[in-house]
This record gives C-alpha cells, sequence and structure tokens, in this order.
C-alpha cells in the first residue's frame, strides 16, 4: 500500500496517510533517529494476492480455500485475482528491495535498523 502514505493526489481515495509529516516531526523531536521509508505499490487486484498469507491458505481445507477464491470484492471484481502470491512478494522484499536500498542509498543495512510493516 506504499501508493497510500505520502501524497492524497495519487491515491483512489484522495485520501493519504502523512508518514512524511509524522516522521518529520518524529525526527525533529529527537523520538526516533534520521531514516528513510519506502513504500511500495500494491494494490488493485495483486492486492489481497500478495498480503494473505500462503502457508496458511494453502492449509485450508479445499473447500474453504476454494470458497475463499470465489469471494467477490465488489460485484463482478474477485477479491483474489489469481493465485495467492505473498510468499513470492516477500521474497520480491527481502531479496531485491531491500537488498536494492541498502546499495544505493546511505542507510543502516543491520536487521536493528532495519522495519517492515
Amino acid at each position: 500500500d506504499g501508493q497510500m502514505l505520502y501524497d492524497s493526489n495519487t491515491t483512489w481515495n484522495k485520501q493519504e496517510w502523512a508518514v512524511d509529516e509524522i516522521m518529520a516531526k518524529l525526527i525533529s523531536e529527537g523520538k526516533i533517529e534520521p531514516c528513510i521509508v519506502v513504500g511500495a505499490f500494491n494494490g488493485d487486484t495483486d492486492r489481497h494476492r500478495d498480503y494473505f498469507p500462503q502457508k496458511p491458505f494453502e492449509n485450508l481445507p479445499a473447500a474453504f480455500r476454494d470458497s475463499l477464491l470465489e469471494l467477490n470484492r465488489q460485484a463482478e471484481r474477485p477479491l483474489f485475482d489469481g493465485p495467492i502470491n505473498s510468499d513470492n512478494y516477500l521474497k520480491f522484499l527481502v531479496k531485491e528491495l531491500k537488498p536494492y536500498i541498502d546499495a544505493h542509498f546511505s542507510v543502516k543495512t543491520d536487521v536493528d535498523h532495519t522495519f517492515v510493516a
């Protein structure tokens, strides 16, 4: 949902989460160290496929799994537009995005300075 973090002009509902304003305030008040926030776009048809935990989904009884795959988000718009993909999305974050950020930005790369939400 990275598209929702900063600019209400670019979001589907014209609302933002004001992450830039909140982070700037916390940094200026000395409550957190200077940092960056990376927001990966994820929305529309892939959102639920990428966020729904894949292993628990695969362990559901087949009939219940199938019933979830048949759900609609809105009229004639499926909740899951394809197979659950959260393992691949997590791999993208860990094996592609995080290494890219570490290589191209001046950041502390250790676990104590990394947070995923």
